[in-house]
């Protein structure tokens, strides 16, 4: 999955968020949306990638109905 990908699926998925009112989800969400479009100053690719992977467990999470 490219970066352009991830932070596609993560502004669906705050939009999702919104519409259901789940507000402190959808925060976390662009949160994270807004870590991968900061420029890290140490590592950024592996900042993204943790945040990514961050992103993803909630989204699995979400689906398997967890959160």
């Amino acid at each position: 999955m490219s970066h352009s990908e991830a932070m596609q699926i993560l502004g669906i998925l705050a939009v999702k968020l919104e519409v259901e009112m789940r507000f402190k989800e959808r925060e976390a969400v662009e949160y994270a949306i807004g870590k991968l479009t900061a420029p890290a100053k140490d590592h950024p690719s592996a900042l993204a990638q943790m945040i990514f992977e961050s992103a993803q467990q909630a989204s699995d999470m979400y689906n398997k109905g967890l959160i």
